[in-house]
Protein backbone atom coordinates (compact mmCIF):
# COMPACT_ATOMS: atom_id res chain seq x y z
CA UNK A 1 0.00 0.00 0.00
CA UNK A 2 1.39 3.35 -1.50
CA UNK A 3 2.01 6.03 1.40
CA UNK A 4 -0.33 8.83 1.63
CA UNK A 5 1.11 12.41 0.78
CA UNK A 6 1.77 14.54 3.27
CA UNK A 7 -0.58 17.40 3.94
CA UNK A 8 0.48 20.78 2.29
CA UNK A 9 1.60 22.52 5.98
CA UNK A 10 3.31 19.43 6.94
CA UNK A 11 5.43 19.69 3.36
CA UNK A 12 6.17 23.39 4.71
CA UNK A 13 7.56 22.66 8.29
CA UNK A 14 9.55 19.57 6.18
CA UNK A 15 11.56 22.20 3.84
CA UNK A 16 11.70 24.16 6.83
CA UNK A 17 13.12 22.03 9.59
CA UNK A 18 16.97 22.33 10.47
CA UNK A 19 19.27 19.76 9.08
CA UNK A 20 20.12 18.82 12.47
CA UNK A 21 17.51 18.71 15.11
CA UNK A 22 17.64 19.20 18.66
CA UNK A 23 16.52 15.96 19.04
CA UNK A 24 19.65 15.03 17.83
CA UNK A 25 20.95 16.34 21.01
CA UNK A 26 19.03 14.84 24.13
CA UNK A 27 21.37 16.80 26.50
CA UNK A 28 20.69 20.06 25.14
CA UNK A 29 16.54 18.68 25.26
CA UNK A 30 16.80 18.02 28.56
CA UNK A 31 17.97 21.65 29.11
CA UNK A 32 15.06 22.90 27.59
CA UNK A 33 12.64 20.88 29.68
CA UNK A 34 14.14 21.97 33.07
CA UNK A 35 14.84 25.57 32.23
CA UNK A 36 10.72 25.11 31.43
CA UNK A 37 9.98 23.64 34.60
CA UNK A 38 12.07 26.47 36.85
CA UNK A 39 10.64 28.86 34.79
CA UNK A 40 6.99 27.61 35.59
CA UNK A 41 7.48 27.12 39.56
CA UNK A 42 9.42 30.10 39.06
CA UNK A 43 6.49 32.47 37.84
CA UNK A 44 3.88 30.56 39.52
CA UNK A 45 5.33 32.06 43.01
CA UNK A 46 5.62 35.24 42.20
CA UNK A 47 1.59 35.37 40.97
CA UNK A 48 1.09 34.28 44.52
CA UNK A 49 1.52 37.37 45.86
CA UNK A 50 0.60 39.83 43.20
CA UNK A 51 -2.24 42.07 44.18
CA UNK A 52 -2.65 43.50 40.00
CA UNK A 53 -5.24 41.76 38.39
CA UNK A 54 -3.33 41.89 35.18
CA UNK A 55 -0.04 41.58 36.39
CA UNK A 56 -1.13 38.22 37.99
CA UNK A 57 -2.24 36.91 35.15
CA UNK A 58 0.74 37.94 33.29
CA UNK A 59 3.21 35.88 35.60
CA UNK A 60 0.51 33.26 34.86
CA UNK A 61 1.21 33.62 31.37
CA UNK A 62 4.82 33.05 31.82
CA UNK A 63 4.03 30.24 34.06
CA UNK A 64 2.02 28.17 31.12
CA UNK A 65 4.72 28.86 28.53
CA UNK A 66 7.56 27.26 31.05
CA UNK A 67 4.76 24.27 30.87
CA UNK A 68 4.69 24.39 27.13
CA UNK A 69 9.13 24.18 27.08
CA UNK A 70 8.79 21.32 30.00
CA UNK A 71 6.88 19.31 27.01
CA UNK A 72 8.53 20.25 24.51
CA UNK A 73 12.08 19.35 26.56
CA UNK A 74 10.83 15.73 27.68
CA UNK A 75 10.37 14.76 24.33
CA UNK A 76 6.59 15.14 24.08
CA UNK A 77 6.55 17.92 21.60
CA UNK A 78 2.62 17.38 20.26
CA UNK A 79 1.85 17.81 24.48
CA UNK A 80 3.44 21.47 24.43
CA UNK A 81 2.02 22.42 21.58
CA UNK A 82 -1.55 20.98 22.71
CA UNK A 83 -1.23 23.15 25.88
CA UNK A 84 -0.17 26.17 23.48
CA UNK A 85 -3.66 26.00 21.90
CA UNK A 86 -5.86 25.50 25.13
CA UNK A 87 -4.08 28.18 26.70
CA UNK A 88 -4.20 30.79 23.53
CA UNK A 89 -8.40 30.19 24.40
CA UNK A 90 -8.43 30.37 28.59
CA UNK A 91 -5.79 32.90 28.84
CA UNK A 92 -7.10 35.15 26.55
CA UNK A 93 -10.72 34.88 28.40
CA UNK A 94 -8.95 35.79 31.74
CA UNK A 95 -7.35 38.24 29.96
CA UNK A 96 -10.42 40.03 28.44
CA UNK A 97 -12.43 39.47 31.49
CA UNK A 98 -10.00 41.57 32.84
CA UNK A 99 -10.62 44.38 31.07
CA UNK A 100 -13.93 44.01 31.32
CA UNK A 101 -13.28 44.51 35.24
CA UNK A 102 -10.96 47.34 34.61
CA UNK A 103 -13.62 49.24 32.57
CA UNK A 104 -16.52 48.92 35.27
CA UNK A 105 -13.43 50.15 37.60
CA UNK A 106 -12.82 52.72 36.12
CA UNK A 107 -9.34 51.47 35.45
CA UNK A 108 -8.48 50.44 38.60
CA UNK A 109 -6.87 46.70 38.95
CA UNK A 110 -5.89 46.62 42.51
CA UNK A 111 -7.85 43.57 43.70
CA UNK A 112 -7.77 45.14 47.19
CA UNK A 113 -10.20 47.31 45.96
CA UNK A 114 -12.72 44.88 44.19
CA UNK A 115 -14.76 42.46 46.33
CA UNK A 116 -18.19 41.17 45.77
CA UNK A 117 -18.64 42.17 41.72
CA UNK A 118 -19.96 39.30 40.74
CA UNK A 119 -23.47 40.57 41.46
CA UNK A 120 -22.62 43.61 38.94
CA UNK A 121 -21.08 41.83 36.06
CA UNK A 122 -22.52 38.37 36.32
CA UNK A 123 -21.23 37.50 32.55
CA UNK A 124 -17.97 38.93 33.45
CA UNK A 125 -17.72 36.58 36.70
CA UNK A 126 -19.22 33.71 34.91
CA UNK A 127 -16.81 33.22 32.02
CA UNK A 128 -13.89 35.01 34.77
CA UNK A 129 -14.80 31.42 36.79
CA UNK A 130 -14.52 29.36 33.46
CA UNK A 131 -11.20 30.49 32.81
CA UNK A 132 -10.19 29.99 36.15
CA UNK A 133 -11.19 26.25 36.24
CA UNK A 134 -10.21 25.72 32.73
CA UNK A 135 -6.61 26.82 33.52
CA UNK A 136 -6.27 25.50 37.05
CA UNK A 137 -6.67 21.84 35.60
CA UNK A 138 -10.37 21.16 36.37
CA UNK A 139 -11.39 17.78 34.49
CA UNK A 140 -13.17 18.68 31.49
CA UNK A 141 -11.67 21.51 30.47
CA UNK A 142 -9.65 22.77 28.42
CA UNK A 143 -6.48 22.96 30.50
CA UNK A 144 -7.11 19.39 32.29
CA UNK A 145 -6.31 17.88 29.19
CA UNK A 146 -3.22 19.50 28.01
CA UNK A 147 -1.33 19.68 31.43
CA UNK A 148 -2.40 15.74 31.66
CA UNK A 149 -0.32 15.40 29.00
CA UNK A 150 2.60 17.42 29.73
CA UNK A 151 3.02 15.99 33.27
CA UNK A 152 2.05 12.55 31.96
CA UNK A 153 5.00 13.32 29.14
CA UNK A 154 7.32 14.62 31.99
CA UNK A 155 7.33 11.12 33.92
CA UNK A 156 6.92 9.10 30.87
CA UNK A 157 8.33 11.03 27.97
CA UNK A 158 11.52 10.08 26.19
CA UNK A 159 13.56 12.41 28.36
CA UNK A 160 10.98 12.55 31.16
CA UNK A 161 12.17 12.82 34.29
CA UNK A 162 10.60 12.47 37.70
CA UNK A 163 11.68 15.72 38.71
CA UNK A 164 10.06 17.36 35.99
CA UNK A 165 6.40 15.92 36.85
CA UNK A 166 6.66 16.61 40.54
CA UNK A 167 7.88 20.44 39.94
CA UNK A 168 4.91 20.33 37.53
CA UNK A 169 2.25 19.18 39.55
CA UNK A 170 3.19 21.13 42.77
CA UNK A 171 3.29 23.91 40.24
CA UNK A 172 -0.60 23.13 39.02
CA UNK A 173 -1.40 23.30 42.55
CA UNK A 174 0.20 26.74 42.76
CA UNK A 175 -1.86 27.61 39.81
CA UNK A 176 -5.34 26.54 40.80
CA UNK A 177 -4.35 28.54 44.06
CA UNK A 178 -3.39 31.80 42.74
CA UNK A 179 -6.14 31.93 40.28
CA UNK A 180 -8.94 30.99 42.62
CA UNK A 181 -7.20 33.68 45.07
CA UNK A 182 -7.28 36.64 42.51
CA UNK A 183 -11.21 35.36 41.56
CA UNK A 184 -12.03 35.36 45.13
CA UNK A 185 -10.35 38.62 46.05
CA UNK A 186 -12.13 40.31 42.36
CA UNK A 187 -15.84 38.38 42.68
CA UNK A 188 -16.63 37.18 45.98
CA UNK A 189 -16.40 38.04 49.45
CA UNK A 190 -17.54 41.72 51.31
CA UNK A 191 -17.19 44.67 48.86
CA UNK A 192 -14.02 46.96 49.08
CA UNK A 193 -14.90 48.95 46.11
CA UNK A 194 -14.56 53.01 47.17
CA UNK A 195 -17.92 54.80 46.64
CA UNK A 196 -17.47 56.66 43.36
CA UNK A 197 -15.99 53.73 41.55
CA UNK A 198 -19.17 51.53 43.09
CA UNK A 199 -21.30 54.12 41.56
CA UNK A 200 -20.23 53.75 38.25
CA UNK A 201 -19.65 49.94 38.40
CA UNK A 202 -22.05 48.44 35.55
CA UNK A 203 -21.60 44.87 32.75
CA UNK A 204 -19.65 46.06 30.52
CA UNK A 205 -21.52 45.69 26.68
CA UNK A 206 -21.99 43.10 24.57
CA UNK A 207 -18.83 43.76 22.09
CA UNK A 208 -17.26 42.67 25.28
CA UNK A 209 -19.49 39.78 26.61
CA UNK A 210 -19.72 37.88 23.67
CA UNK A 211 -16.31 37.46 23.10
CA UNK A 212 -16.15 36.56 26.84
CA UNK A 213 -18.94 33.86 26.18
CA UNK A 214 -16.90 32.93 22.78
CA UNK A 215 -14.10 32.74 24.30
CA UNK A 216 -15.77 30.37 27.58
CA UNK A 217 -17.06 28.08 25.08
CA UNK A 218 -13.48 27.07 23.59
CA UNK A 219 -11.83 26.97 26.97
CA UNK A 220 -14.58 24.07 28.12
CA UNK A 221 -14.37 21.56 24.69
CA UNK A 222 -10.91 22.85 23.15
CA UNK A 223 -9.01 19.79 25.05
CA UNK A 224 -11.88 17.77 23.55
CA UNK A 225 -9.83 16.97 20.07
CA UNK A 226 -7.51 15.03 21.90
CA UNK A 227 -8.85 12.67 24.41
CA UNK A 228 -6.31 10.92 26.92
CA UNK A 229 -5.73 7.48 26.55
CA UNK A 230 -5.65 7.12 30.24
CA UNK A 231 -8.97 5.35 32.09
CA UNK A 232 -11.77 6.52 32.03
CA UNK A 233 -11.66 8.03 28.63
CA UNK A 234 -9.65 5.15 26.58
CA UNK A 235 -8.86 7.98 23.77
CA UNK A 236 -6.99 8.24 20.79
CA UNK A 237 -4.95 11.48 21.62
CA UNK A 238 -5.84 12.52 17.79
CA UNK A 239 -4.17 16.26 18.35
CA UNK A 240 -0.70 14.51 18.72
CA UNK A 241 -1.28 12.30 15.56
CA UNK A 242 -2.62 15.38 13.64
CA UNK A 243 0.77 16.41 14.27
CA UNK A 244 2.84 13.03 13.69
CA UNK A 245 3.74 14.45 10.49
CA UNK A 246 5.85 17.15 12.20
CA UNK A 247 7.28 15.69 15.25
CA UNK A 248 7.51 11.92 14.00
CA UNK A 249 10.95 12.10 12.99
CA UNK A 250 12.28 14.22 16.42
CA UNK A 251 9.92 11.22 18.22
CA UNK A 252 12.03 8.49 16.41
CA UNK A 253 15.71 10.16 16.95
CA UNK A 254 14.91 10.09 20.91
CA UNK A 255 13.55 6.52 20.79
CA UNK A 256 16.62 5.36 21.94
CA UNK A 257 16.75 7.33 25.09
CA UNK A 258 14.42 5.64 28.10
CA UNK A 259 13.34 8.07 31.01
CA UNK A 260 13.73 7.27 33.97
CA UNK A 261 11.07 5.84 36.00
CA UNK A 262 10.60 5.68 39.87
CA UNK A 263 7.98 3.92 41.57
CA UNK A 264 6.19 3.14 38.09
CA UNK A 265 3.41 5.52 38.26
CA UNK A 266 0.70 4.23 36.16
CA UNK A 267 -1.13 7.12 33.44
CA UNK A 268 -4.22 7.14 35.74
CA UNK A 269 -2.04 7.74 38.99
CA UNK A 270 0.03 10.55 36.82
CA UNK A 271 -3.44 12.14 36.11
CA UNK A 272 -4.74 11.84 39.82
CA UNK A 273 -2.06 13.29 41.21
CA UNK A 274 -2.16 16.43 38.95
CA UNK A 275 -6.01 16.87 39.54
CA UNK A 276 -5.46 16.35 43.38
CA UNK A 277 -2.64 19.05 43.62
CA UNK A 278 -5.30 21.55 41.49
CA UNK A 279 -8.11 20.32 44.12
CA UNK A 280 -5.70 21.10 47.10
CA UNK A 281 -4.90 24.60 45.78
CA UNK A 282 -8.23 25.26 44.95
CA UNK A 283 -9.51 24.43 48.47
CA UNK A 284 -6.66 26.39 50.00
CA UNK A 285 -7.75 29.19 48.00
CA UNK A 286 -11.36 29.07 49.05
CA UNK A 287 -10.33 28.30 52.59
CA UNK A 288 -8.24 31.21 53.16
CA UNK A 289 -9.62 33.98 50.93
CA UNK A 290 -13.48 33.45 51.83
CA UNK A 291 -14.09 31.35 54.97
CA UNK A 292 -10.73 32.19 57.20
CA UNK A 293 -9.21 35.41 55.63
CA UNK A 294 -6.87 36.41 58.34
CA UNK A 295 -4.63 33.05 57.05
CA UNK A 296 -3.14 35.15 54.47
CA UNK A 297 -2.20 38.44 56.46
CA UNK A 298 -1.09 36.01 59.26
CA UNK A 299 1.39 33.81 57.04
CA UNK A 300 3.06 37.21 55.61
CA UNK A 301 3.71 38.10 58.94
CA UNK A 302 5.24 34.91 60.25
CA UNK A 303 7.40 34.30 56.58
CA UNK A 304 8.02 37.98 56.46
CA UNK A 305 10.98 37.25 54.16
CA UNK A 306 9.52 34.65 52.33
CA UNK A 307 6.62 37.48 51.21
CA UNK A 308 8.75 40.25 50.87
CA UNK A 309 11.04 38.38 48.41
CA UNK A 310 8.08 37.58 46.54
CA UNK A 311 6.26 40.74 46.24
CA UNK A 312 9.39 41.75 45.22
CA UNK A 313 9.70 39.15 42.57
CA UNK A 314 12.73 37.63 43.40
CA UNK A 315 14.16 41.42 43.29
CA UNK A 316 14.31 40.16 39.37
CA UNK A 317 13.70 44.00 37.97
CA UNK A 318 16.34 45.59 41.23
CA UNK A 319 18.88 43.21 39.83
CA UNK A 320 18.42 44.09 36.08
CA UNK A 321 17.78 47.78 36.99
CA UNK A 322 21.47 47.63 39.28
CA UNK A 323 23.40 45.34 36.60
CA UNK A 324 22.13 46.92 33.12
CA UNK A 325 20.06 50.12 33.59
CA UNK A 326 22.42 52.26 35.71
CA UNK A 327 25.12 51.35 34.05
CA UNK A 328 23.68 52.18 31.42
CA UNK A 329 22.34 55.57 32.15
CA UNK A 330 25.77 56.53 34.19
CA UNK A 331 27.52 55.67 30.24
CA UNK A 332 24.77 57.77 28.43
CA UNK A 333 24.71 60.55 31.08
CA UNK A 334 28.77 60.82 31.53
CA UNK A 335 29.84 59.71 28.36
CA UNK A 336 27.06 59.20 25.05
CA UNK A 337 25.44 62.46 25.65
CA UNK A 338 28.76 64.90 26.34
CA UNK A 339 31.08 63.51 24.16
CA UNK A 340 29.11 61.57 21.18
CA UNK A 341 26.07 62.90 20.98
CA UNK A 342 26.28 66.48 22.10
CA UNK A 343 29.84 66.74 21.01
CA UNK A 344 30.74 64.87 18.34
CA UNK A 345 26.99 64.32 16.49
CA UNK A 346 25.39 67.44 17.30
CA UNK A 347 28.90 70.18 17.62
CA UNK A 348 30.70 68.44 14.58
CA UNK A 349 28.62 66.83 12.65
CA UNK A 350 25.37 68.55 12.55
CA UNK A 351 26.09 72.20 13.63
CA UNK A 352 29.85 72.20 12.25
CA UNK A 353 28.41 70.99 8.89
CA UNK A 354 25.95 74.25 9.37
CA UNK A 355 28.92 76.07 10.21
CA UNK A 356 31.24 75.52 7.84
CA UNK A 357 28.71 75.74 5.10
CA UNK A 358 27.72 79.50 6.09
CA UNK A 359 31.39 80.13 6.08
CA UNK A 360 31.81 79.18 2.97
CA UNK A 361 28.94 81.03 1.28
CA UNK A 362 30.60 84.02 3.29
CA UNK A 363 33.59 83.73 1.29
CA UNK A 364 31.65 82.86 -2.24
CA UNK A 365 29.28 85.73 -1.65
CA UNK A 366 31.94 88.22 -2.06
CA UNK A 367 32.96 86.53 -5.29
CA UNK A 368 29.46 86.85 -6.87
CA UNK A 369 29.58 90.57 -6.97
CA UNK A 370 28.02 91.58 -9.90
CA UNK A 371 31.32 93.31 -11.21
CA UNK A 372 32.49 92.75 -14.80
CA UNK A 373 36.19 93.97 -13.75
CA UNK A 374 36.30 91.79 -10.25
CA UNK A 375 34.80 88.99 -12.44
CA UNK A 376 37.65 89.40 -15.25
CA UNK A 377 40.36 90.43 -12.08
CA UNK A 378 39.44 86.35 -10.86
CA UNK A 379 39.37 84.55 -14.25
CA UNK A 380 43.05 86.11 -14.76
CA UNK A 381 44.27 84.78 -11.52
CA UNK A 382 42.85 81.61 -11.67
CA UNK A 383 44.39 81.24 -15.03
CA UNK A 384 47.94 82.44 -13.61
CA UNK A 385 47.72 79.99 -10.59
CA UNK A 386 46.59 77.05 -13.24
CA UNK A 387 49.92 77.92 -15.65
CA UNK A 388 51.77 77.72 -12.40
CA UNK A 389 50.80 74.73 -11.54
CA UNK A 390 51.59 73.21 -14.68
CA UNK A 391 55.08 74.43 -14.39
CA UNK A 392 55.71 72.96 -11.32
CA UNK A 393 54.52 69.82 -11.18
CA UNK A 394 54.41 68.39 -15.02
CA UNK A 395 57.39 70.06 -16.50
Amino acid sequence: MLPLPLPWWATACEKRRPKMPLSAAPTALAVVGLVGCLTAFFAATIALTQNDLKRMLAYSTISQLGYMFMGCGAGVFAAGIFHLMTHAFFKSLLFLAAGSVMHAMGGELDMRKMGGLRHKLKWTHLTFLIGTLAISGVPMLAGFFSKDEILAGDYEGPLGRPLLFWMGTLTAGLTAFYMFRGLCLTFYGKSRVEPEAEHHLHESSSKMTVPLMVLAFFSIVAGYVSWPKAWPFHGHEAFDHYLDPVFDPATKALSYVSAEHVGGLTPEALMGLSVLAGLIGIVLALWWYLKSTEIPDELAERYADVYRILTHKYYVDEFYNFIIVRPLRVISEKFLWPVVDAGAIDNVMVNGTGRSTSAMGDVLRRIQSGNIPSYATWVLLGAVLWVLYIFAFHT
